[in-house]
């Protein structure tokens, strides 16, 4: 699939997908992906990828040759990222239901940088989630529709205790006019 075949997607609950060269190809898999290389042979490659600088305590993702990562760069035993081989992660992202105070299943797919990347915004990350730099793993955003339901919860509470205000005012008069007659 392309990448623009991916974002068509939307009768799959779980979209996880890396794309090379704009060939996609899904994973279910935490560390590895099934991925035609350049000769059209579909090969396991190791997609779980760390920056240069990153200390790594626990990854069960080693590697020993450059050509077992999908960067194509093994440094330390560790599949890293590399600026001369681009690697795109699709996933799916959740939204936030402001009137559940929940996250909704699924909402769209989302292509970006992988996991750990370096970004600027949290446009470029697959997640949705650029963090001091970094693409996050777990979305901390509260994706497009959150802006919009707590403004709409603001109007209706502002609405609300406005109403509630006039009524006692206007019980506040009637007594107070009562009272004078």
């Amino acid at each position: 699939l392309s990448e623009e075949e991916v974002l068509e997607i939307t009768d799959e609950m779980e979209i996880n997908y890396y794309c090379k060269d704009n060939i996609c190809s899904f994973s279910n898999d935490n560390i590895y992906v099934s991925h035609t290389d350049g000769h059209g042979n579909i090969k396991e490659y190791i997609h779980d990828t760390f920056s240069s600088h990153q200390k790594i305590t626990q990854s069960k993702s080693k590697c020993t040759k450059d050509s077992q990562c999908l960067t194509n760069k093994c440094i330390d035993n560790y599949c890293r990222f590399n600026d001369e081989v681009i690697i795109i992660h699709c996933g799916e992202i959740a939204s936030f239901n402001a009137f559940k105070n929940k996250y909704n299943t699924y909402t769209h797919t989302h292509c970006g940088k992988l996991y750990g990347d370096t970004c600027n915004n949290d446009d470029e990350c697959s997640s949705k989630s650029c963090t001091n730099g970094t693409c996050n793993r777990l979305t901390n955003n509260y994706s497009d529709n959150a802006f919009s339901s707590y403004a709409v919860l603001f109007i209706l509470n502002f609405y609300f205790y406005l109403c509630i205000i006039s009524c006692c005012c206007i019980c506040i008069i009637k007594i107070s006019k009562n009272i004078k007659q």
